[in-house]
């Protein structure tokens, strides 16, 4: 799942890719299963969000995934914090607006 891409979206915000094995160790610090596809639903967006802020404070700045061609695989080591912002603001979106959030593979 490294090189799949997903999408996250929802009526609240702008999509949302990335790759993968990030998305799916995201969802994981939600509490979510990482399967895909799948959703949230709008009561439950603040909850997963403050999951996620929590367990980000924690494991934040741990690589999103190891460097894959090495050094010049630079994107491969951008923490996982960064990775995490805009998935992150289309989360407070949601929260904000009830909103639904959806992610599936991106075609």
């Amino acid at each position: 799942m490294s090189r799949v891409l997903i999408k996250f979206r929802s009526d609240a915000g702008a999509s949302v890719l990335m790759f993968g094995d990030v998305a799916a160790r995201l969802l994981k610090l939600m509490g979510m299963s990482g399967v895909v596809p799948a959703a949230i639903l709008g009561k439950d967006v603040a909850a997963a969000l403050a999951q996620l802020q929590a367990e980000l404070a924690i494991h934040g700045r741990e690589l999103a995934s190891a460097p894959a061609g090495g050094a010049a695989d630079a994107a491969a080591r951008i923490d996982l914090a960064t990775r995490a912002f805009p998935l992150v603001k289309l989360l407070q979106a949601a929260a904000k607006e009830q909103a639904d959030v959806i992610w599936e593979q991106a075609r």
